[in-house]
């Protein structure tokens, strides 16, 4: 029996084209879940990097409050080591005087009447 090889005759599915292959539906789901899940991962690095940058505001601007408040004890610093403050406060709390100063002292007026 050697004789004409016999021809196969290929039996294609109605509403396909012959020559191209069929695509699976799976792939399509398989690329659209893909891509939802790395937009996802998208969309959740934007919201850590937002929070972040939230983060860095506040602590810039407690910053300056704290450099503000302590240019401000600075000064305050600087004003009570005067030799005018030290004398102010040995006059008034102290109630120190200098060599030759009489110092006066008003009388309450409760402590006038007895």
């Amino acid at each position: 029996m050697m004789g004409r090889p016999r021809s196969r005759k290929i039996i294609i599915a109605p509403g396909t084209k012959p020559g191209r292959p069929r695509r699976r539906p799976w792939v399509k789901a398989a690329v659209v879940l893909l891509l939802l899940y790395v937009a996802g991962l998208f969309a959740v690095q934007q919201y850590r990097l937002y929070q972040i940058n939230q983060k860095i505001a506040l602590i810039k601007s407690e910053i300056a409050a704290a450099e503000q408040q302590r240019a401000m004890l600075q000064a305050t610093v600087e004003r009570l080591q005067t030799d005018e403050y030290v004398e102010m406060v040995a006059r008034e709390k102290l109630g120190l005087v200098k060599p030759g100063e009489i110092q006066y002292r008003p009388v309450p007026a409760e402590a006038a009447e007895d």
